[in-house]
């Protein structure tokens, strides 16, 4: 999804009024490092006129909490909560720094109302308008208030203890005495607020969320200790122990100057002369960015692994900015800080920066799993903040152990010979472990909210959520990198009768890299914190949880041993791919205190959790389960414990013990690879859905001897499905071999140990749904057709169809109403909207449906996959909420961009290796070739566009006896330069063609083997098609030329990439044709008819 950058702004003070910065002064008013031992977060801007009050105003919407300032009785500091998010690039606060104390209090009473005096805040008046008007009523309009307590306001110094976090004023959470009265005041964008003389202090912090730390010292918070400093700077002292970490927290601050720059061209800043706002270069330098210290300073943060800064793991990383190699530090701390200058003034108003990232891989991972991806905020380059971006790498050394990524190129704001002040925040992920998995450092674990939830009335859902703009490899469940950002859910559960306090940690997308439509939708860009009441219907639940109300939680079972088990997994109802935006771990409280405390019951505060001294940024790490007893599952289960950083750095992780026979251990599991929920916490789940009692299924049609007007399924349409023994067909259980699986530290293999291991990643690539059968999820089927409106359009209809028949089968296990398809009106048409069946079926498991099967038409086309569901209404139910979903076909999209057209050219040879005269024969192909082709191709919406020509090579020295492309008569398939020396016989006209060269001699290997075809290779476009082929030769050397594997595993060789994912049967071995499967890379020469979803996205890839 979209994110964007437009700041609107009201400058904070009097631009008139105030003079330009003095250099010389930098130590003392810049932002920035001071020494390698300090860093100041507040930028100081000072009057023309050193005795005359300067006027402030409200940068924007808001709330202000005033707070004294320790060093200086005569003033105070404004913290200014932003109302609206400045997203993606989020500001917690704006804090102003030695205002005039005298304008707005008197002691503890904030000082009277005086309209007549125009160095009297509009805030301050306004502040005395609410009060009075919450103080009077119609009857007592003459007896108004007379002083007015600071402490109703926020302003209670001596009742406030500095530790006090900054967050607890705005949330109504402290603990003062006089909390219960605090009513922090309002303001708008351009009210004028105070005044200041001499000069004043200006920080920008940064918002990465509503949360705190639990059972965690931090290094530095945001408590009012910080705020009543006069300028606040980090110092590393004695008192520091752990100065690398400490330094991290420089990051939580924006140098206002850049703050202001941002605004050049991409926004807009209002002032009280111009309330239209100014937003050239040289409007804002002149008038804005010449009263700081930095106004020419552009500032890179790279935040990488564990979101920490680039180099915090590794000094040794450096950044090429415009090609040249630089260090990743200013004076020690680390932020890049680059002042971009020209001998002559630029002649437009950017400059183009390179940008170049170091970052490395492991040498064994395939180089279909290699992985890197960044995300860029940056103003008025809008192109890099809508998405992570898969840079280009080079510079890859032999063993891919290191690469540095092509310079990405970023637009500055200049203005004169400089830039103009801004900021550059990269976010990362370029390096990649042999052991990653996709949800490390997924889930932030020890997050507590600053709400005061009242534990005895109805405030029982409350969330919590951090955004750090973190860049996810989430390739192995949606095929792409993410930005996410976090939530915590707490809310109460019902087990057994018992109330149960609980929490779900959640990772929601943000948005994708993916070109894919379907996964560019996923995300959600903005996440808010919340209380909810208990009270809440489910739809409401649902809603607070995922900021989605689509979304909802299903419930099944599965066993684990003896134990039957509730498993819960996420269904959004109108999209069910948006169901991946959402990456969730359910526990209950008992469980957070098992992996905190080892222990069930939380200790007092002043008791130590497992976790060290100075232990930081704590995330979930989930163990795998893989014994035997776990392989054959259709769920995978995990042990739970906590990855953290120690005082060093040193990355560790520790997990709950059992011993003294007490077991501390958390496990969880997980259907999908999205929803891991402990065995509690699912079965203390209030609000879900289930599958119904009854389902359908949906197969491809065979043959019906009671019915010859069914004609059995020959491939011309894309339709994949789990195959489990109910179609005239064998399981996939049974027959499954093997498959390629990513190498571990402790794995060196590339294939699947066991074939149950095979068939469990198998049932990850179709998306389930929970049932209330044990064990017994529903997997959907994948559809893929081509639409009558792109038909019509191409003239192609008389082959390919706009409708498909597919088998029905049902199950029925309570009387019915009715069996009703959902599904868009305006895109498919099925012929039998509601199946006849209703009556509970007999025998067990599913049986054809008395309608046999149901015609689907695609009327036009669509850009998103879209489900076509079914849904079951039980007898004397009538209402949609009533029904339940009985089963469901996930029907691929097929627009422009999803369709491929594929150029095809058949080359009929003319040979004559006997050179006798009358011999020369003519390769050609029949009917069953090209309509076993075409249907291979319309499962993969590929549409052919042929040309035929003759080619005579009867006379060719080369094809005769003794030529080099000639043993004994036959075509020697495997000499190294046949596919070149045809190709060059070929017009240039078909240069972008797939080149079929059909020979009606019998081909050759070198070994003897004779030989009905070959490919050139993976993305070549070349094939040989000879005299011996069958029906199935051409469809299956051309999938070859698209990227795809055997269907079984070839003697000799390893299976080593992602592209072979699993392995069947050889039915040259077997001679079985249904252990071999009816798939076009199998050599079943029997029938071949098939596709799996996962070829097919292959197929796609090599089609440019």
């Amino acid at each position: 999804m979209a994110i964007t950058y437009k700041p609107n702004s009201h400058f904070f003070a009097d631009y008139v009024k105030l003079s330009d910065a003095d250099d010389s002064n930098f130590l003392t008013d810049g932002f920035g490092p001071i020494s390698e031992n300090g860093f100041s977060t507040t930028s100081k801007v000072h009057a023309k006129n050193i005795v005359e009050r300067t006027k402030v105003y409200a940068v924007c919407k808001g709330r202000i909490l005033i707070q004294p300032v320790d060093e200086d009785p005569t003033k105070v500091n404004y913290i200014l909560k932003p109302a609206d998010s400045y997203g993606p690039f989020k500001i917690k606060f704006f804090i102003y720094r030695g205002l005039n104390k005298a304008d707005v209090l008197n002691n503890n009473i904030l000082v009277p109302k005086n309209v007549t005096d125009i160095n009297q805040p509009f805030f301050l008046q306004k502040i005395w308008d609410e009060y009075i008007k919450f103080n009077t009523n119609d009857e007592n309009q003459n007896n108004l208030p007379d002083s007015f307590p600071s402490f109703l306001i926020g302003y209670d110094p001596f009742n406030q203890s500095q530790a006090n976090l900054i967050d607890d004023y705005f949330t109504n959470s402290s603990n003062d005495t006089n909390s219960l009265y605090y009513q922090i005041p309002s303001c708008e964008e351009g009210d004028y607020i105070g005044n200041f003389i001499g000069g004043m202090g200006f920080d920008i912090v940064l918002d990465r969320g509503d949360f705190k730390l639990d059972r965690q010292t931090e290094s530095f918070s945001l408590n009012l200790k910080y705020a009543r400093k006069l300028s606040h700077a980090f110092v590393i002292d004695s008192t520091i122990t752990n100065v690398k970490q400490f330094k991290e927290n420089i990051h939580q601050f924006i140098d206002p100057a850049a703050f202001w720059g941002s605004h050049i061209d991409c926004g807009s800043i209002k002032t009280f002369v111009s309330n239209a706002g100014i937003k050239s270069n040289s409007l804002i330098f002149e008038n804005i960015l010449k009263k700081f210290q930095n106004k020419n300073k552009i500032y890179l943060q790279v935040f990488a692994e564990r979101e920490r800064s680039y180099n915090y793991f590794s000094a040794d990383r450096t950044i090429e900015i415009d090609h040249v190699s630089t260090t990743y530090n200013t004076l020690g701390w680390p932020i890049l800080i680059q002042n971009f200058s020209s001998a002559n003034e630029y002649t437009s108003n950017v400059k183009i920066v390179d940008i170049g990232l170091e970052g490395s891989t492991d040498p064994n991972l395939s180089e279909l799993e290699r992985f890197a991806a960044f995300y860029i905020i940056a103003p008025n380059n809008n192109d890099l903040m809508e998405k992570p971006s898969w840079p280009n790498l080079k510079n890859l050394n032999g063993t891919f152990l290191s690469y540095r990524m092509e310079p990405v190129k970023l637009s500055i704001p200049v203005y004169g010979k400089s830039a103009c002040a801004s900021f550059i925040i990269v976010s990362c992920n370029l390096k990649q472990g042999l052991n990653d998995q996709y949800f490390d450092n997924l889930w932030p674990f020890n997050m507590a909210t600053y709400f005061k939830i009242d534990t005895i009335e109805t405030k029982a859902n409350y969330w919590i959520t951090a955004d750090s703009n973190s860049v996810k490899n989430l390739s192995p469940v949606i095929k792409t990198a993410a930005i996410v950002h976090n939530k915590v859910f707490f809310d109460e559960g019902l087990m057994e009768g018992t109330t149960v306090k609980r929490r779900l940690f959640i990772a929601i997308v943000k948005s994708s890299s993916s070109p894919d439509a379907d996964l560019v939708k996923l995300g959600i860009e903005n996440i808010v914190s919340g209380v909810n009441y208990r009270n809440v219907d489910k739809k409401q639940y649902y809603k607070n949880v995922f900021d989605d109300s689509d979304c909802s939680i299903y419930r099944g079972q599965i066993t684990d041993g003896s134990a039957t088990i509730q498993s819960l997994s996420i269904i959004h109802e109108s999209d069910f791919l948006k169901k991946y935006s959402f990456f969730g771990v359910g526990m209950i409280e008992e469980e957070y205190n098992k992996l905190l405390f080892n222990q069930a019951v939380a200790p007092p505060l002043t008791a130590p959790t497992v976790l060290p001294n100075h232990a930081d940024k704590v995330f979930l790490v989930l163990k795998e389960e893989v014994n035997s007893t776990y392989v054959n599952k259709s769920y995978k289960k995990y042990l739970v414990g906590l990855n953290f950083e120690d005082g060093t750095g040193l990355v560790s992780s520790i997990f709950p013990t059992n011993s003294n026979g007490v077991d501390n251990r958390v496990f969880i599991y997980s259907l999908d690879g999205c929803f891991f929920f402990s065995a509690k916490y699912s079965a203390s789940q209030i609000f879900y859905e289930e599958f119904a009692k009854s389902r359908v299924d949906f197969r491809t049609l065979t043959t019906d001897n009671s019915d010859p007007s069914i004609i059995e399924y020959s491939g011309e349409f894309g339709f994949d499905y789990l195959r489990v023994g109910d179609n005239n067909d064998l399981k996939y259980k049974d027959i499954i071999q093997s498959g390629y699986e990513r190498r571990t530290t402790s794995d060196n293999n590339t294939e699947f140990e066991s074939s149950n291991e095979a068939y469990k990643a198998l049932l990850a690539t179709y998306h389930a749904i929970p049932t209330q059968n044990s064990d017994k999820q529903y997997y959907m089927p994948y559809l893929r057709m081509f639409s009558k409106n792109f038909l019509d359009s191409i003239n192609q209809s008389p082959f390919y169809k706009e409708t498909v028949s597919i088998k029905v089968l049902v199950d029925i296990n309570e009387p019915l109403n009715k069996l009703e398809f959902e599904y868009d009106k305006n895109i498919f048409k099925i012929d039998k909207p509601i199946l006849s069946d209703k009556q509970v079926t007999s025998g067990n498991g599913s049986q054809t449906s008395s309608d046999k099967f149901i015609i689907i038409t695609c009327l036009k086309e669509f850009n998103e996959s879209k489900q076509i569901r079914i849904l079951s209404y039980p007898a004397g139910k009538f209402t949609r909420s009533d029904a339940s979903l009985a089963g469901m076909i996930m029907v691929s999209k097929n627009s422009l961009f999803d369709r491929k057209r594929l150029k095809i050219l058949y080359v009929n040879i003319t040979t004559n290796p006997s050179t006798r005269s009358g011999h020369s024969l003519t390769g050609s192909l029949l009917l069953a070739d090209t309509t076993n082709l075409e249907n291979g191709l319309a499962q993969c919406l590929v549409y052919p566009e042929v040309d035929t020509i003759l080619l005579p090579l009867d006379l060719d020295p080369k094809f005769q006896r003794r030529g080099i492309y000639i043993d004994n008569g036959q075509i020697k398939a495997e000499e190294s330069t046949i596919y070149s020396y045809l190709k060059q016989k070929i017009n240039s006209t078909y240069s972008r063609h797939l080149k079929v060269f059909i020979f009606s001699d019998a081909g050759v290997k070198n070994s003897g083997v004779v030989l009905a075809g070959k490919s050139e290779g993976f993305g070549k476009f070349s094939v040989l098609i000879f005299g011996g082929k069958v029906p199935f030769t051409l469809i299956h050397e051309i999938f070859h030329s698209l990227g795809l594997y055997h269907s079984h595993k070839d003697s000799g060789l390893t299976i080593d990439t992602p592209d072979q994912a699993f392995v069947y049967p050889d039915f040259t071995t077997t001679s079985n044709p249904q252990t071999a499967t009816d798939n076009y890379m199998s050599y079943n020469d029997v029938v071949r008819r098939q596709l799996w979803e996962w070829q097919i996205k292959i197929v796609h890839r090599y089609i440019k």
